[in-house]
C-alpha cells in the first residue's frame, strides 16, 4: 500500500512538470488527466503508456488530438440528455451563444465553478446564452442525472458525453468553452495550477462574463 501511495504521488508531480515543460509522462491507460494536469484512478496498473501534451486517452489507446482554439469548429455531435431526448449539435444553441462545460460528478473544480455557472445561465438568460453541460470522463461512482437535478439551474444537460469530449479533444475536467451560435469556438479556458476551490471558480467565472459581454452586448 506504501508502494502504491508513493507511485501515485510520483506520477502526481510528473504530470504537472509535464503540464509545465511539454515533456512525456507515464499515464496508466485507465487514468484521465484532471485540470491540473494530474492523473487521476484509485486503481493504479503496472503497463504505462506515454501521452504527449497534444494526445488524449480513448480507452486504452493513445490519441492524437487539436486543441482547440478562437475560430475552430468543433465536430457536430448527435447526443441525449437524461430523459433520452435527442440533441443535436450545434442546431441546439438556436443561433445563440452558448456555454459548454464538459463535468463529472468527482471534480472537485466542477463543484466549486457550478455556482457561479448557475448565476452565469441567469445573468446571460436575456441574450439567449446558454449552458451546455456534457456529462464526461465519469469513475462510474457518481449519479449524474442526479447531480444535474441538485445543481440549482436547467442546463442543456448532455449524458453519456465521452464520445464528444473525446472528438473535441476535451482532456481536462472541466473543459470549458464558449461558442458562437454557429457553434464555432470562441473561447476555451486555459491550464491553471490552481486548487479547486473558490479562487480558480472566479477567476473562470470573470474570464467566461468577460468573453460573453464580448459577444452580447
Amino acid at each position: 500500500m506504501k508502494r502504491m501511495v508513493l507511485g501515485l504521488a510520483a506520477m502526481m508531480l510528473a504530470a504537472q512538470l509535464q503540464a509545465q515543460t511539454g515533456d512525456t509522462v507515464e499515464v496508466p491507460p485507465n487514468m484521465t488527466l484532471l485540470a491540473g494536469g494530474q492523473p487521476v484512478d484509485p486503481s493504479l496498473r503496472r503497463d504505462t503508456v506515454e501521452v504527449r501534451p497534444n494526445m488524449t486517452l480513448l480507452g486504452n489507446d493513445v490519441v492524437e488530438v487539436q486543441a482547440l482554439g478562437p475560430g475552430d469548429t468543433p465536430p457536430d455531435w448527435n447526443g441525449q440528455d437524461f430523459s433520452g431526448q435527442s440533441l443535436d449539435y450545434p442546431e441546439l444553441l438556436a443561433d445563440k451563444p452558448a456555454v459548454v462545460v464538459f463535468w463529472a460528478t468527482w471534480c472537485g473544480y466542477c463543484r466549486a465553478f457550478m455556482p457561479y455557472l448557475k448565476d452565469i445561465s441567469a445573468d446571460y438568460a436575456e441574450h439567449g446564452v446558454s449552458v451546455v453541460a456534457v456529462n464526461a470522463k465519469e469513475d462510474g461512482e457518481g449519479n449524474p442525472e442526479e447531480y444535474v437535478r441538485g445543481l440549482g439551474f436547467d442546463p442543456i444537460a448532455v449524458a453519456d458525453g465521452d464520445p464528444i469530449a473525446n472528438a473535441w479533444g476535451i482532456r481536462f475536467i472541466p473543459g470549458l468553452l464558449i461558442v458562437h451560435g454557429d457553434g464555432t469556438v470562441a473561447w476555451q479556458r486555459d491550464w491553471t495550477d490552481l486548487p479547486a476551490g473558490r479562487t480558480v471558480a472566479e477567476l473562470w467565472d470573470g474570464q467566461v462574463r468577460e468573453q460573453l459581454d464580448r459577444l452580447v452586448l
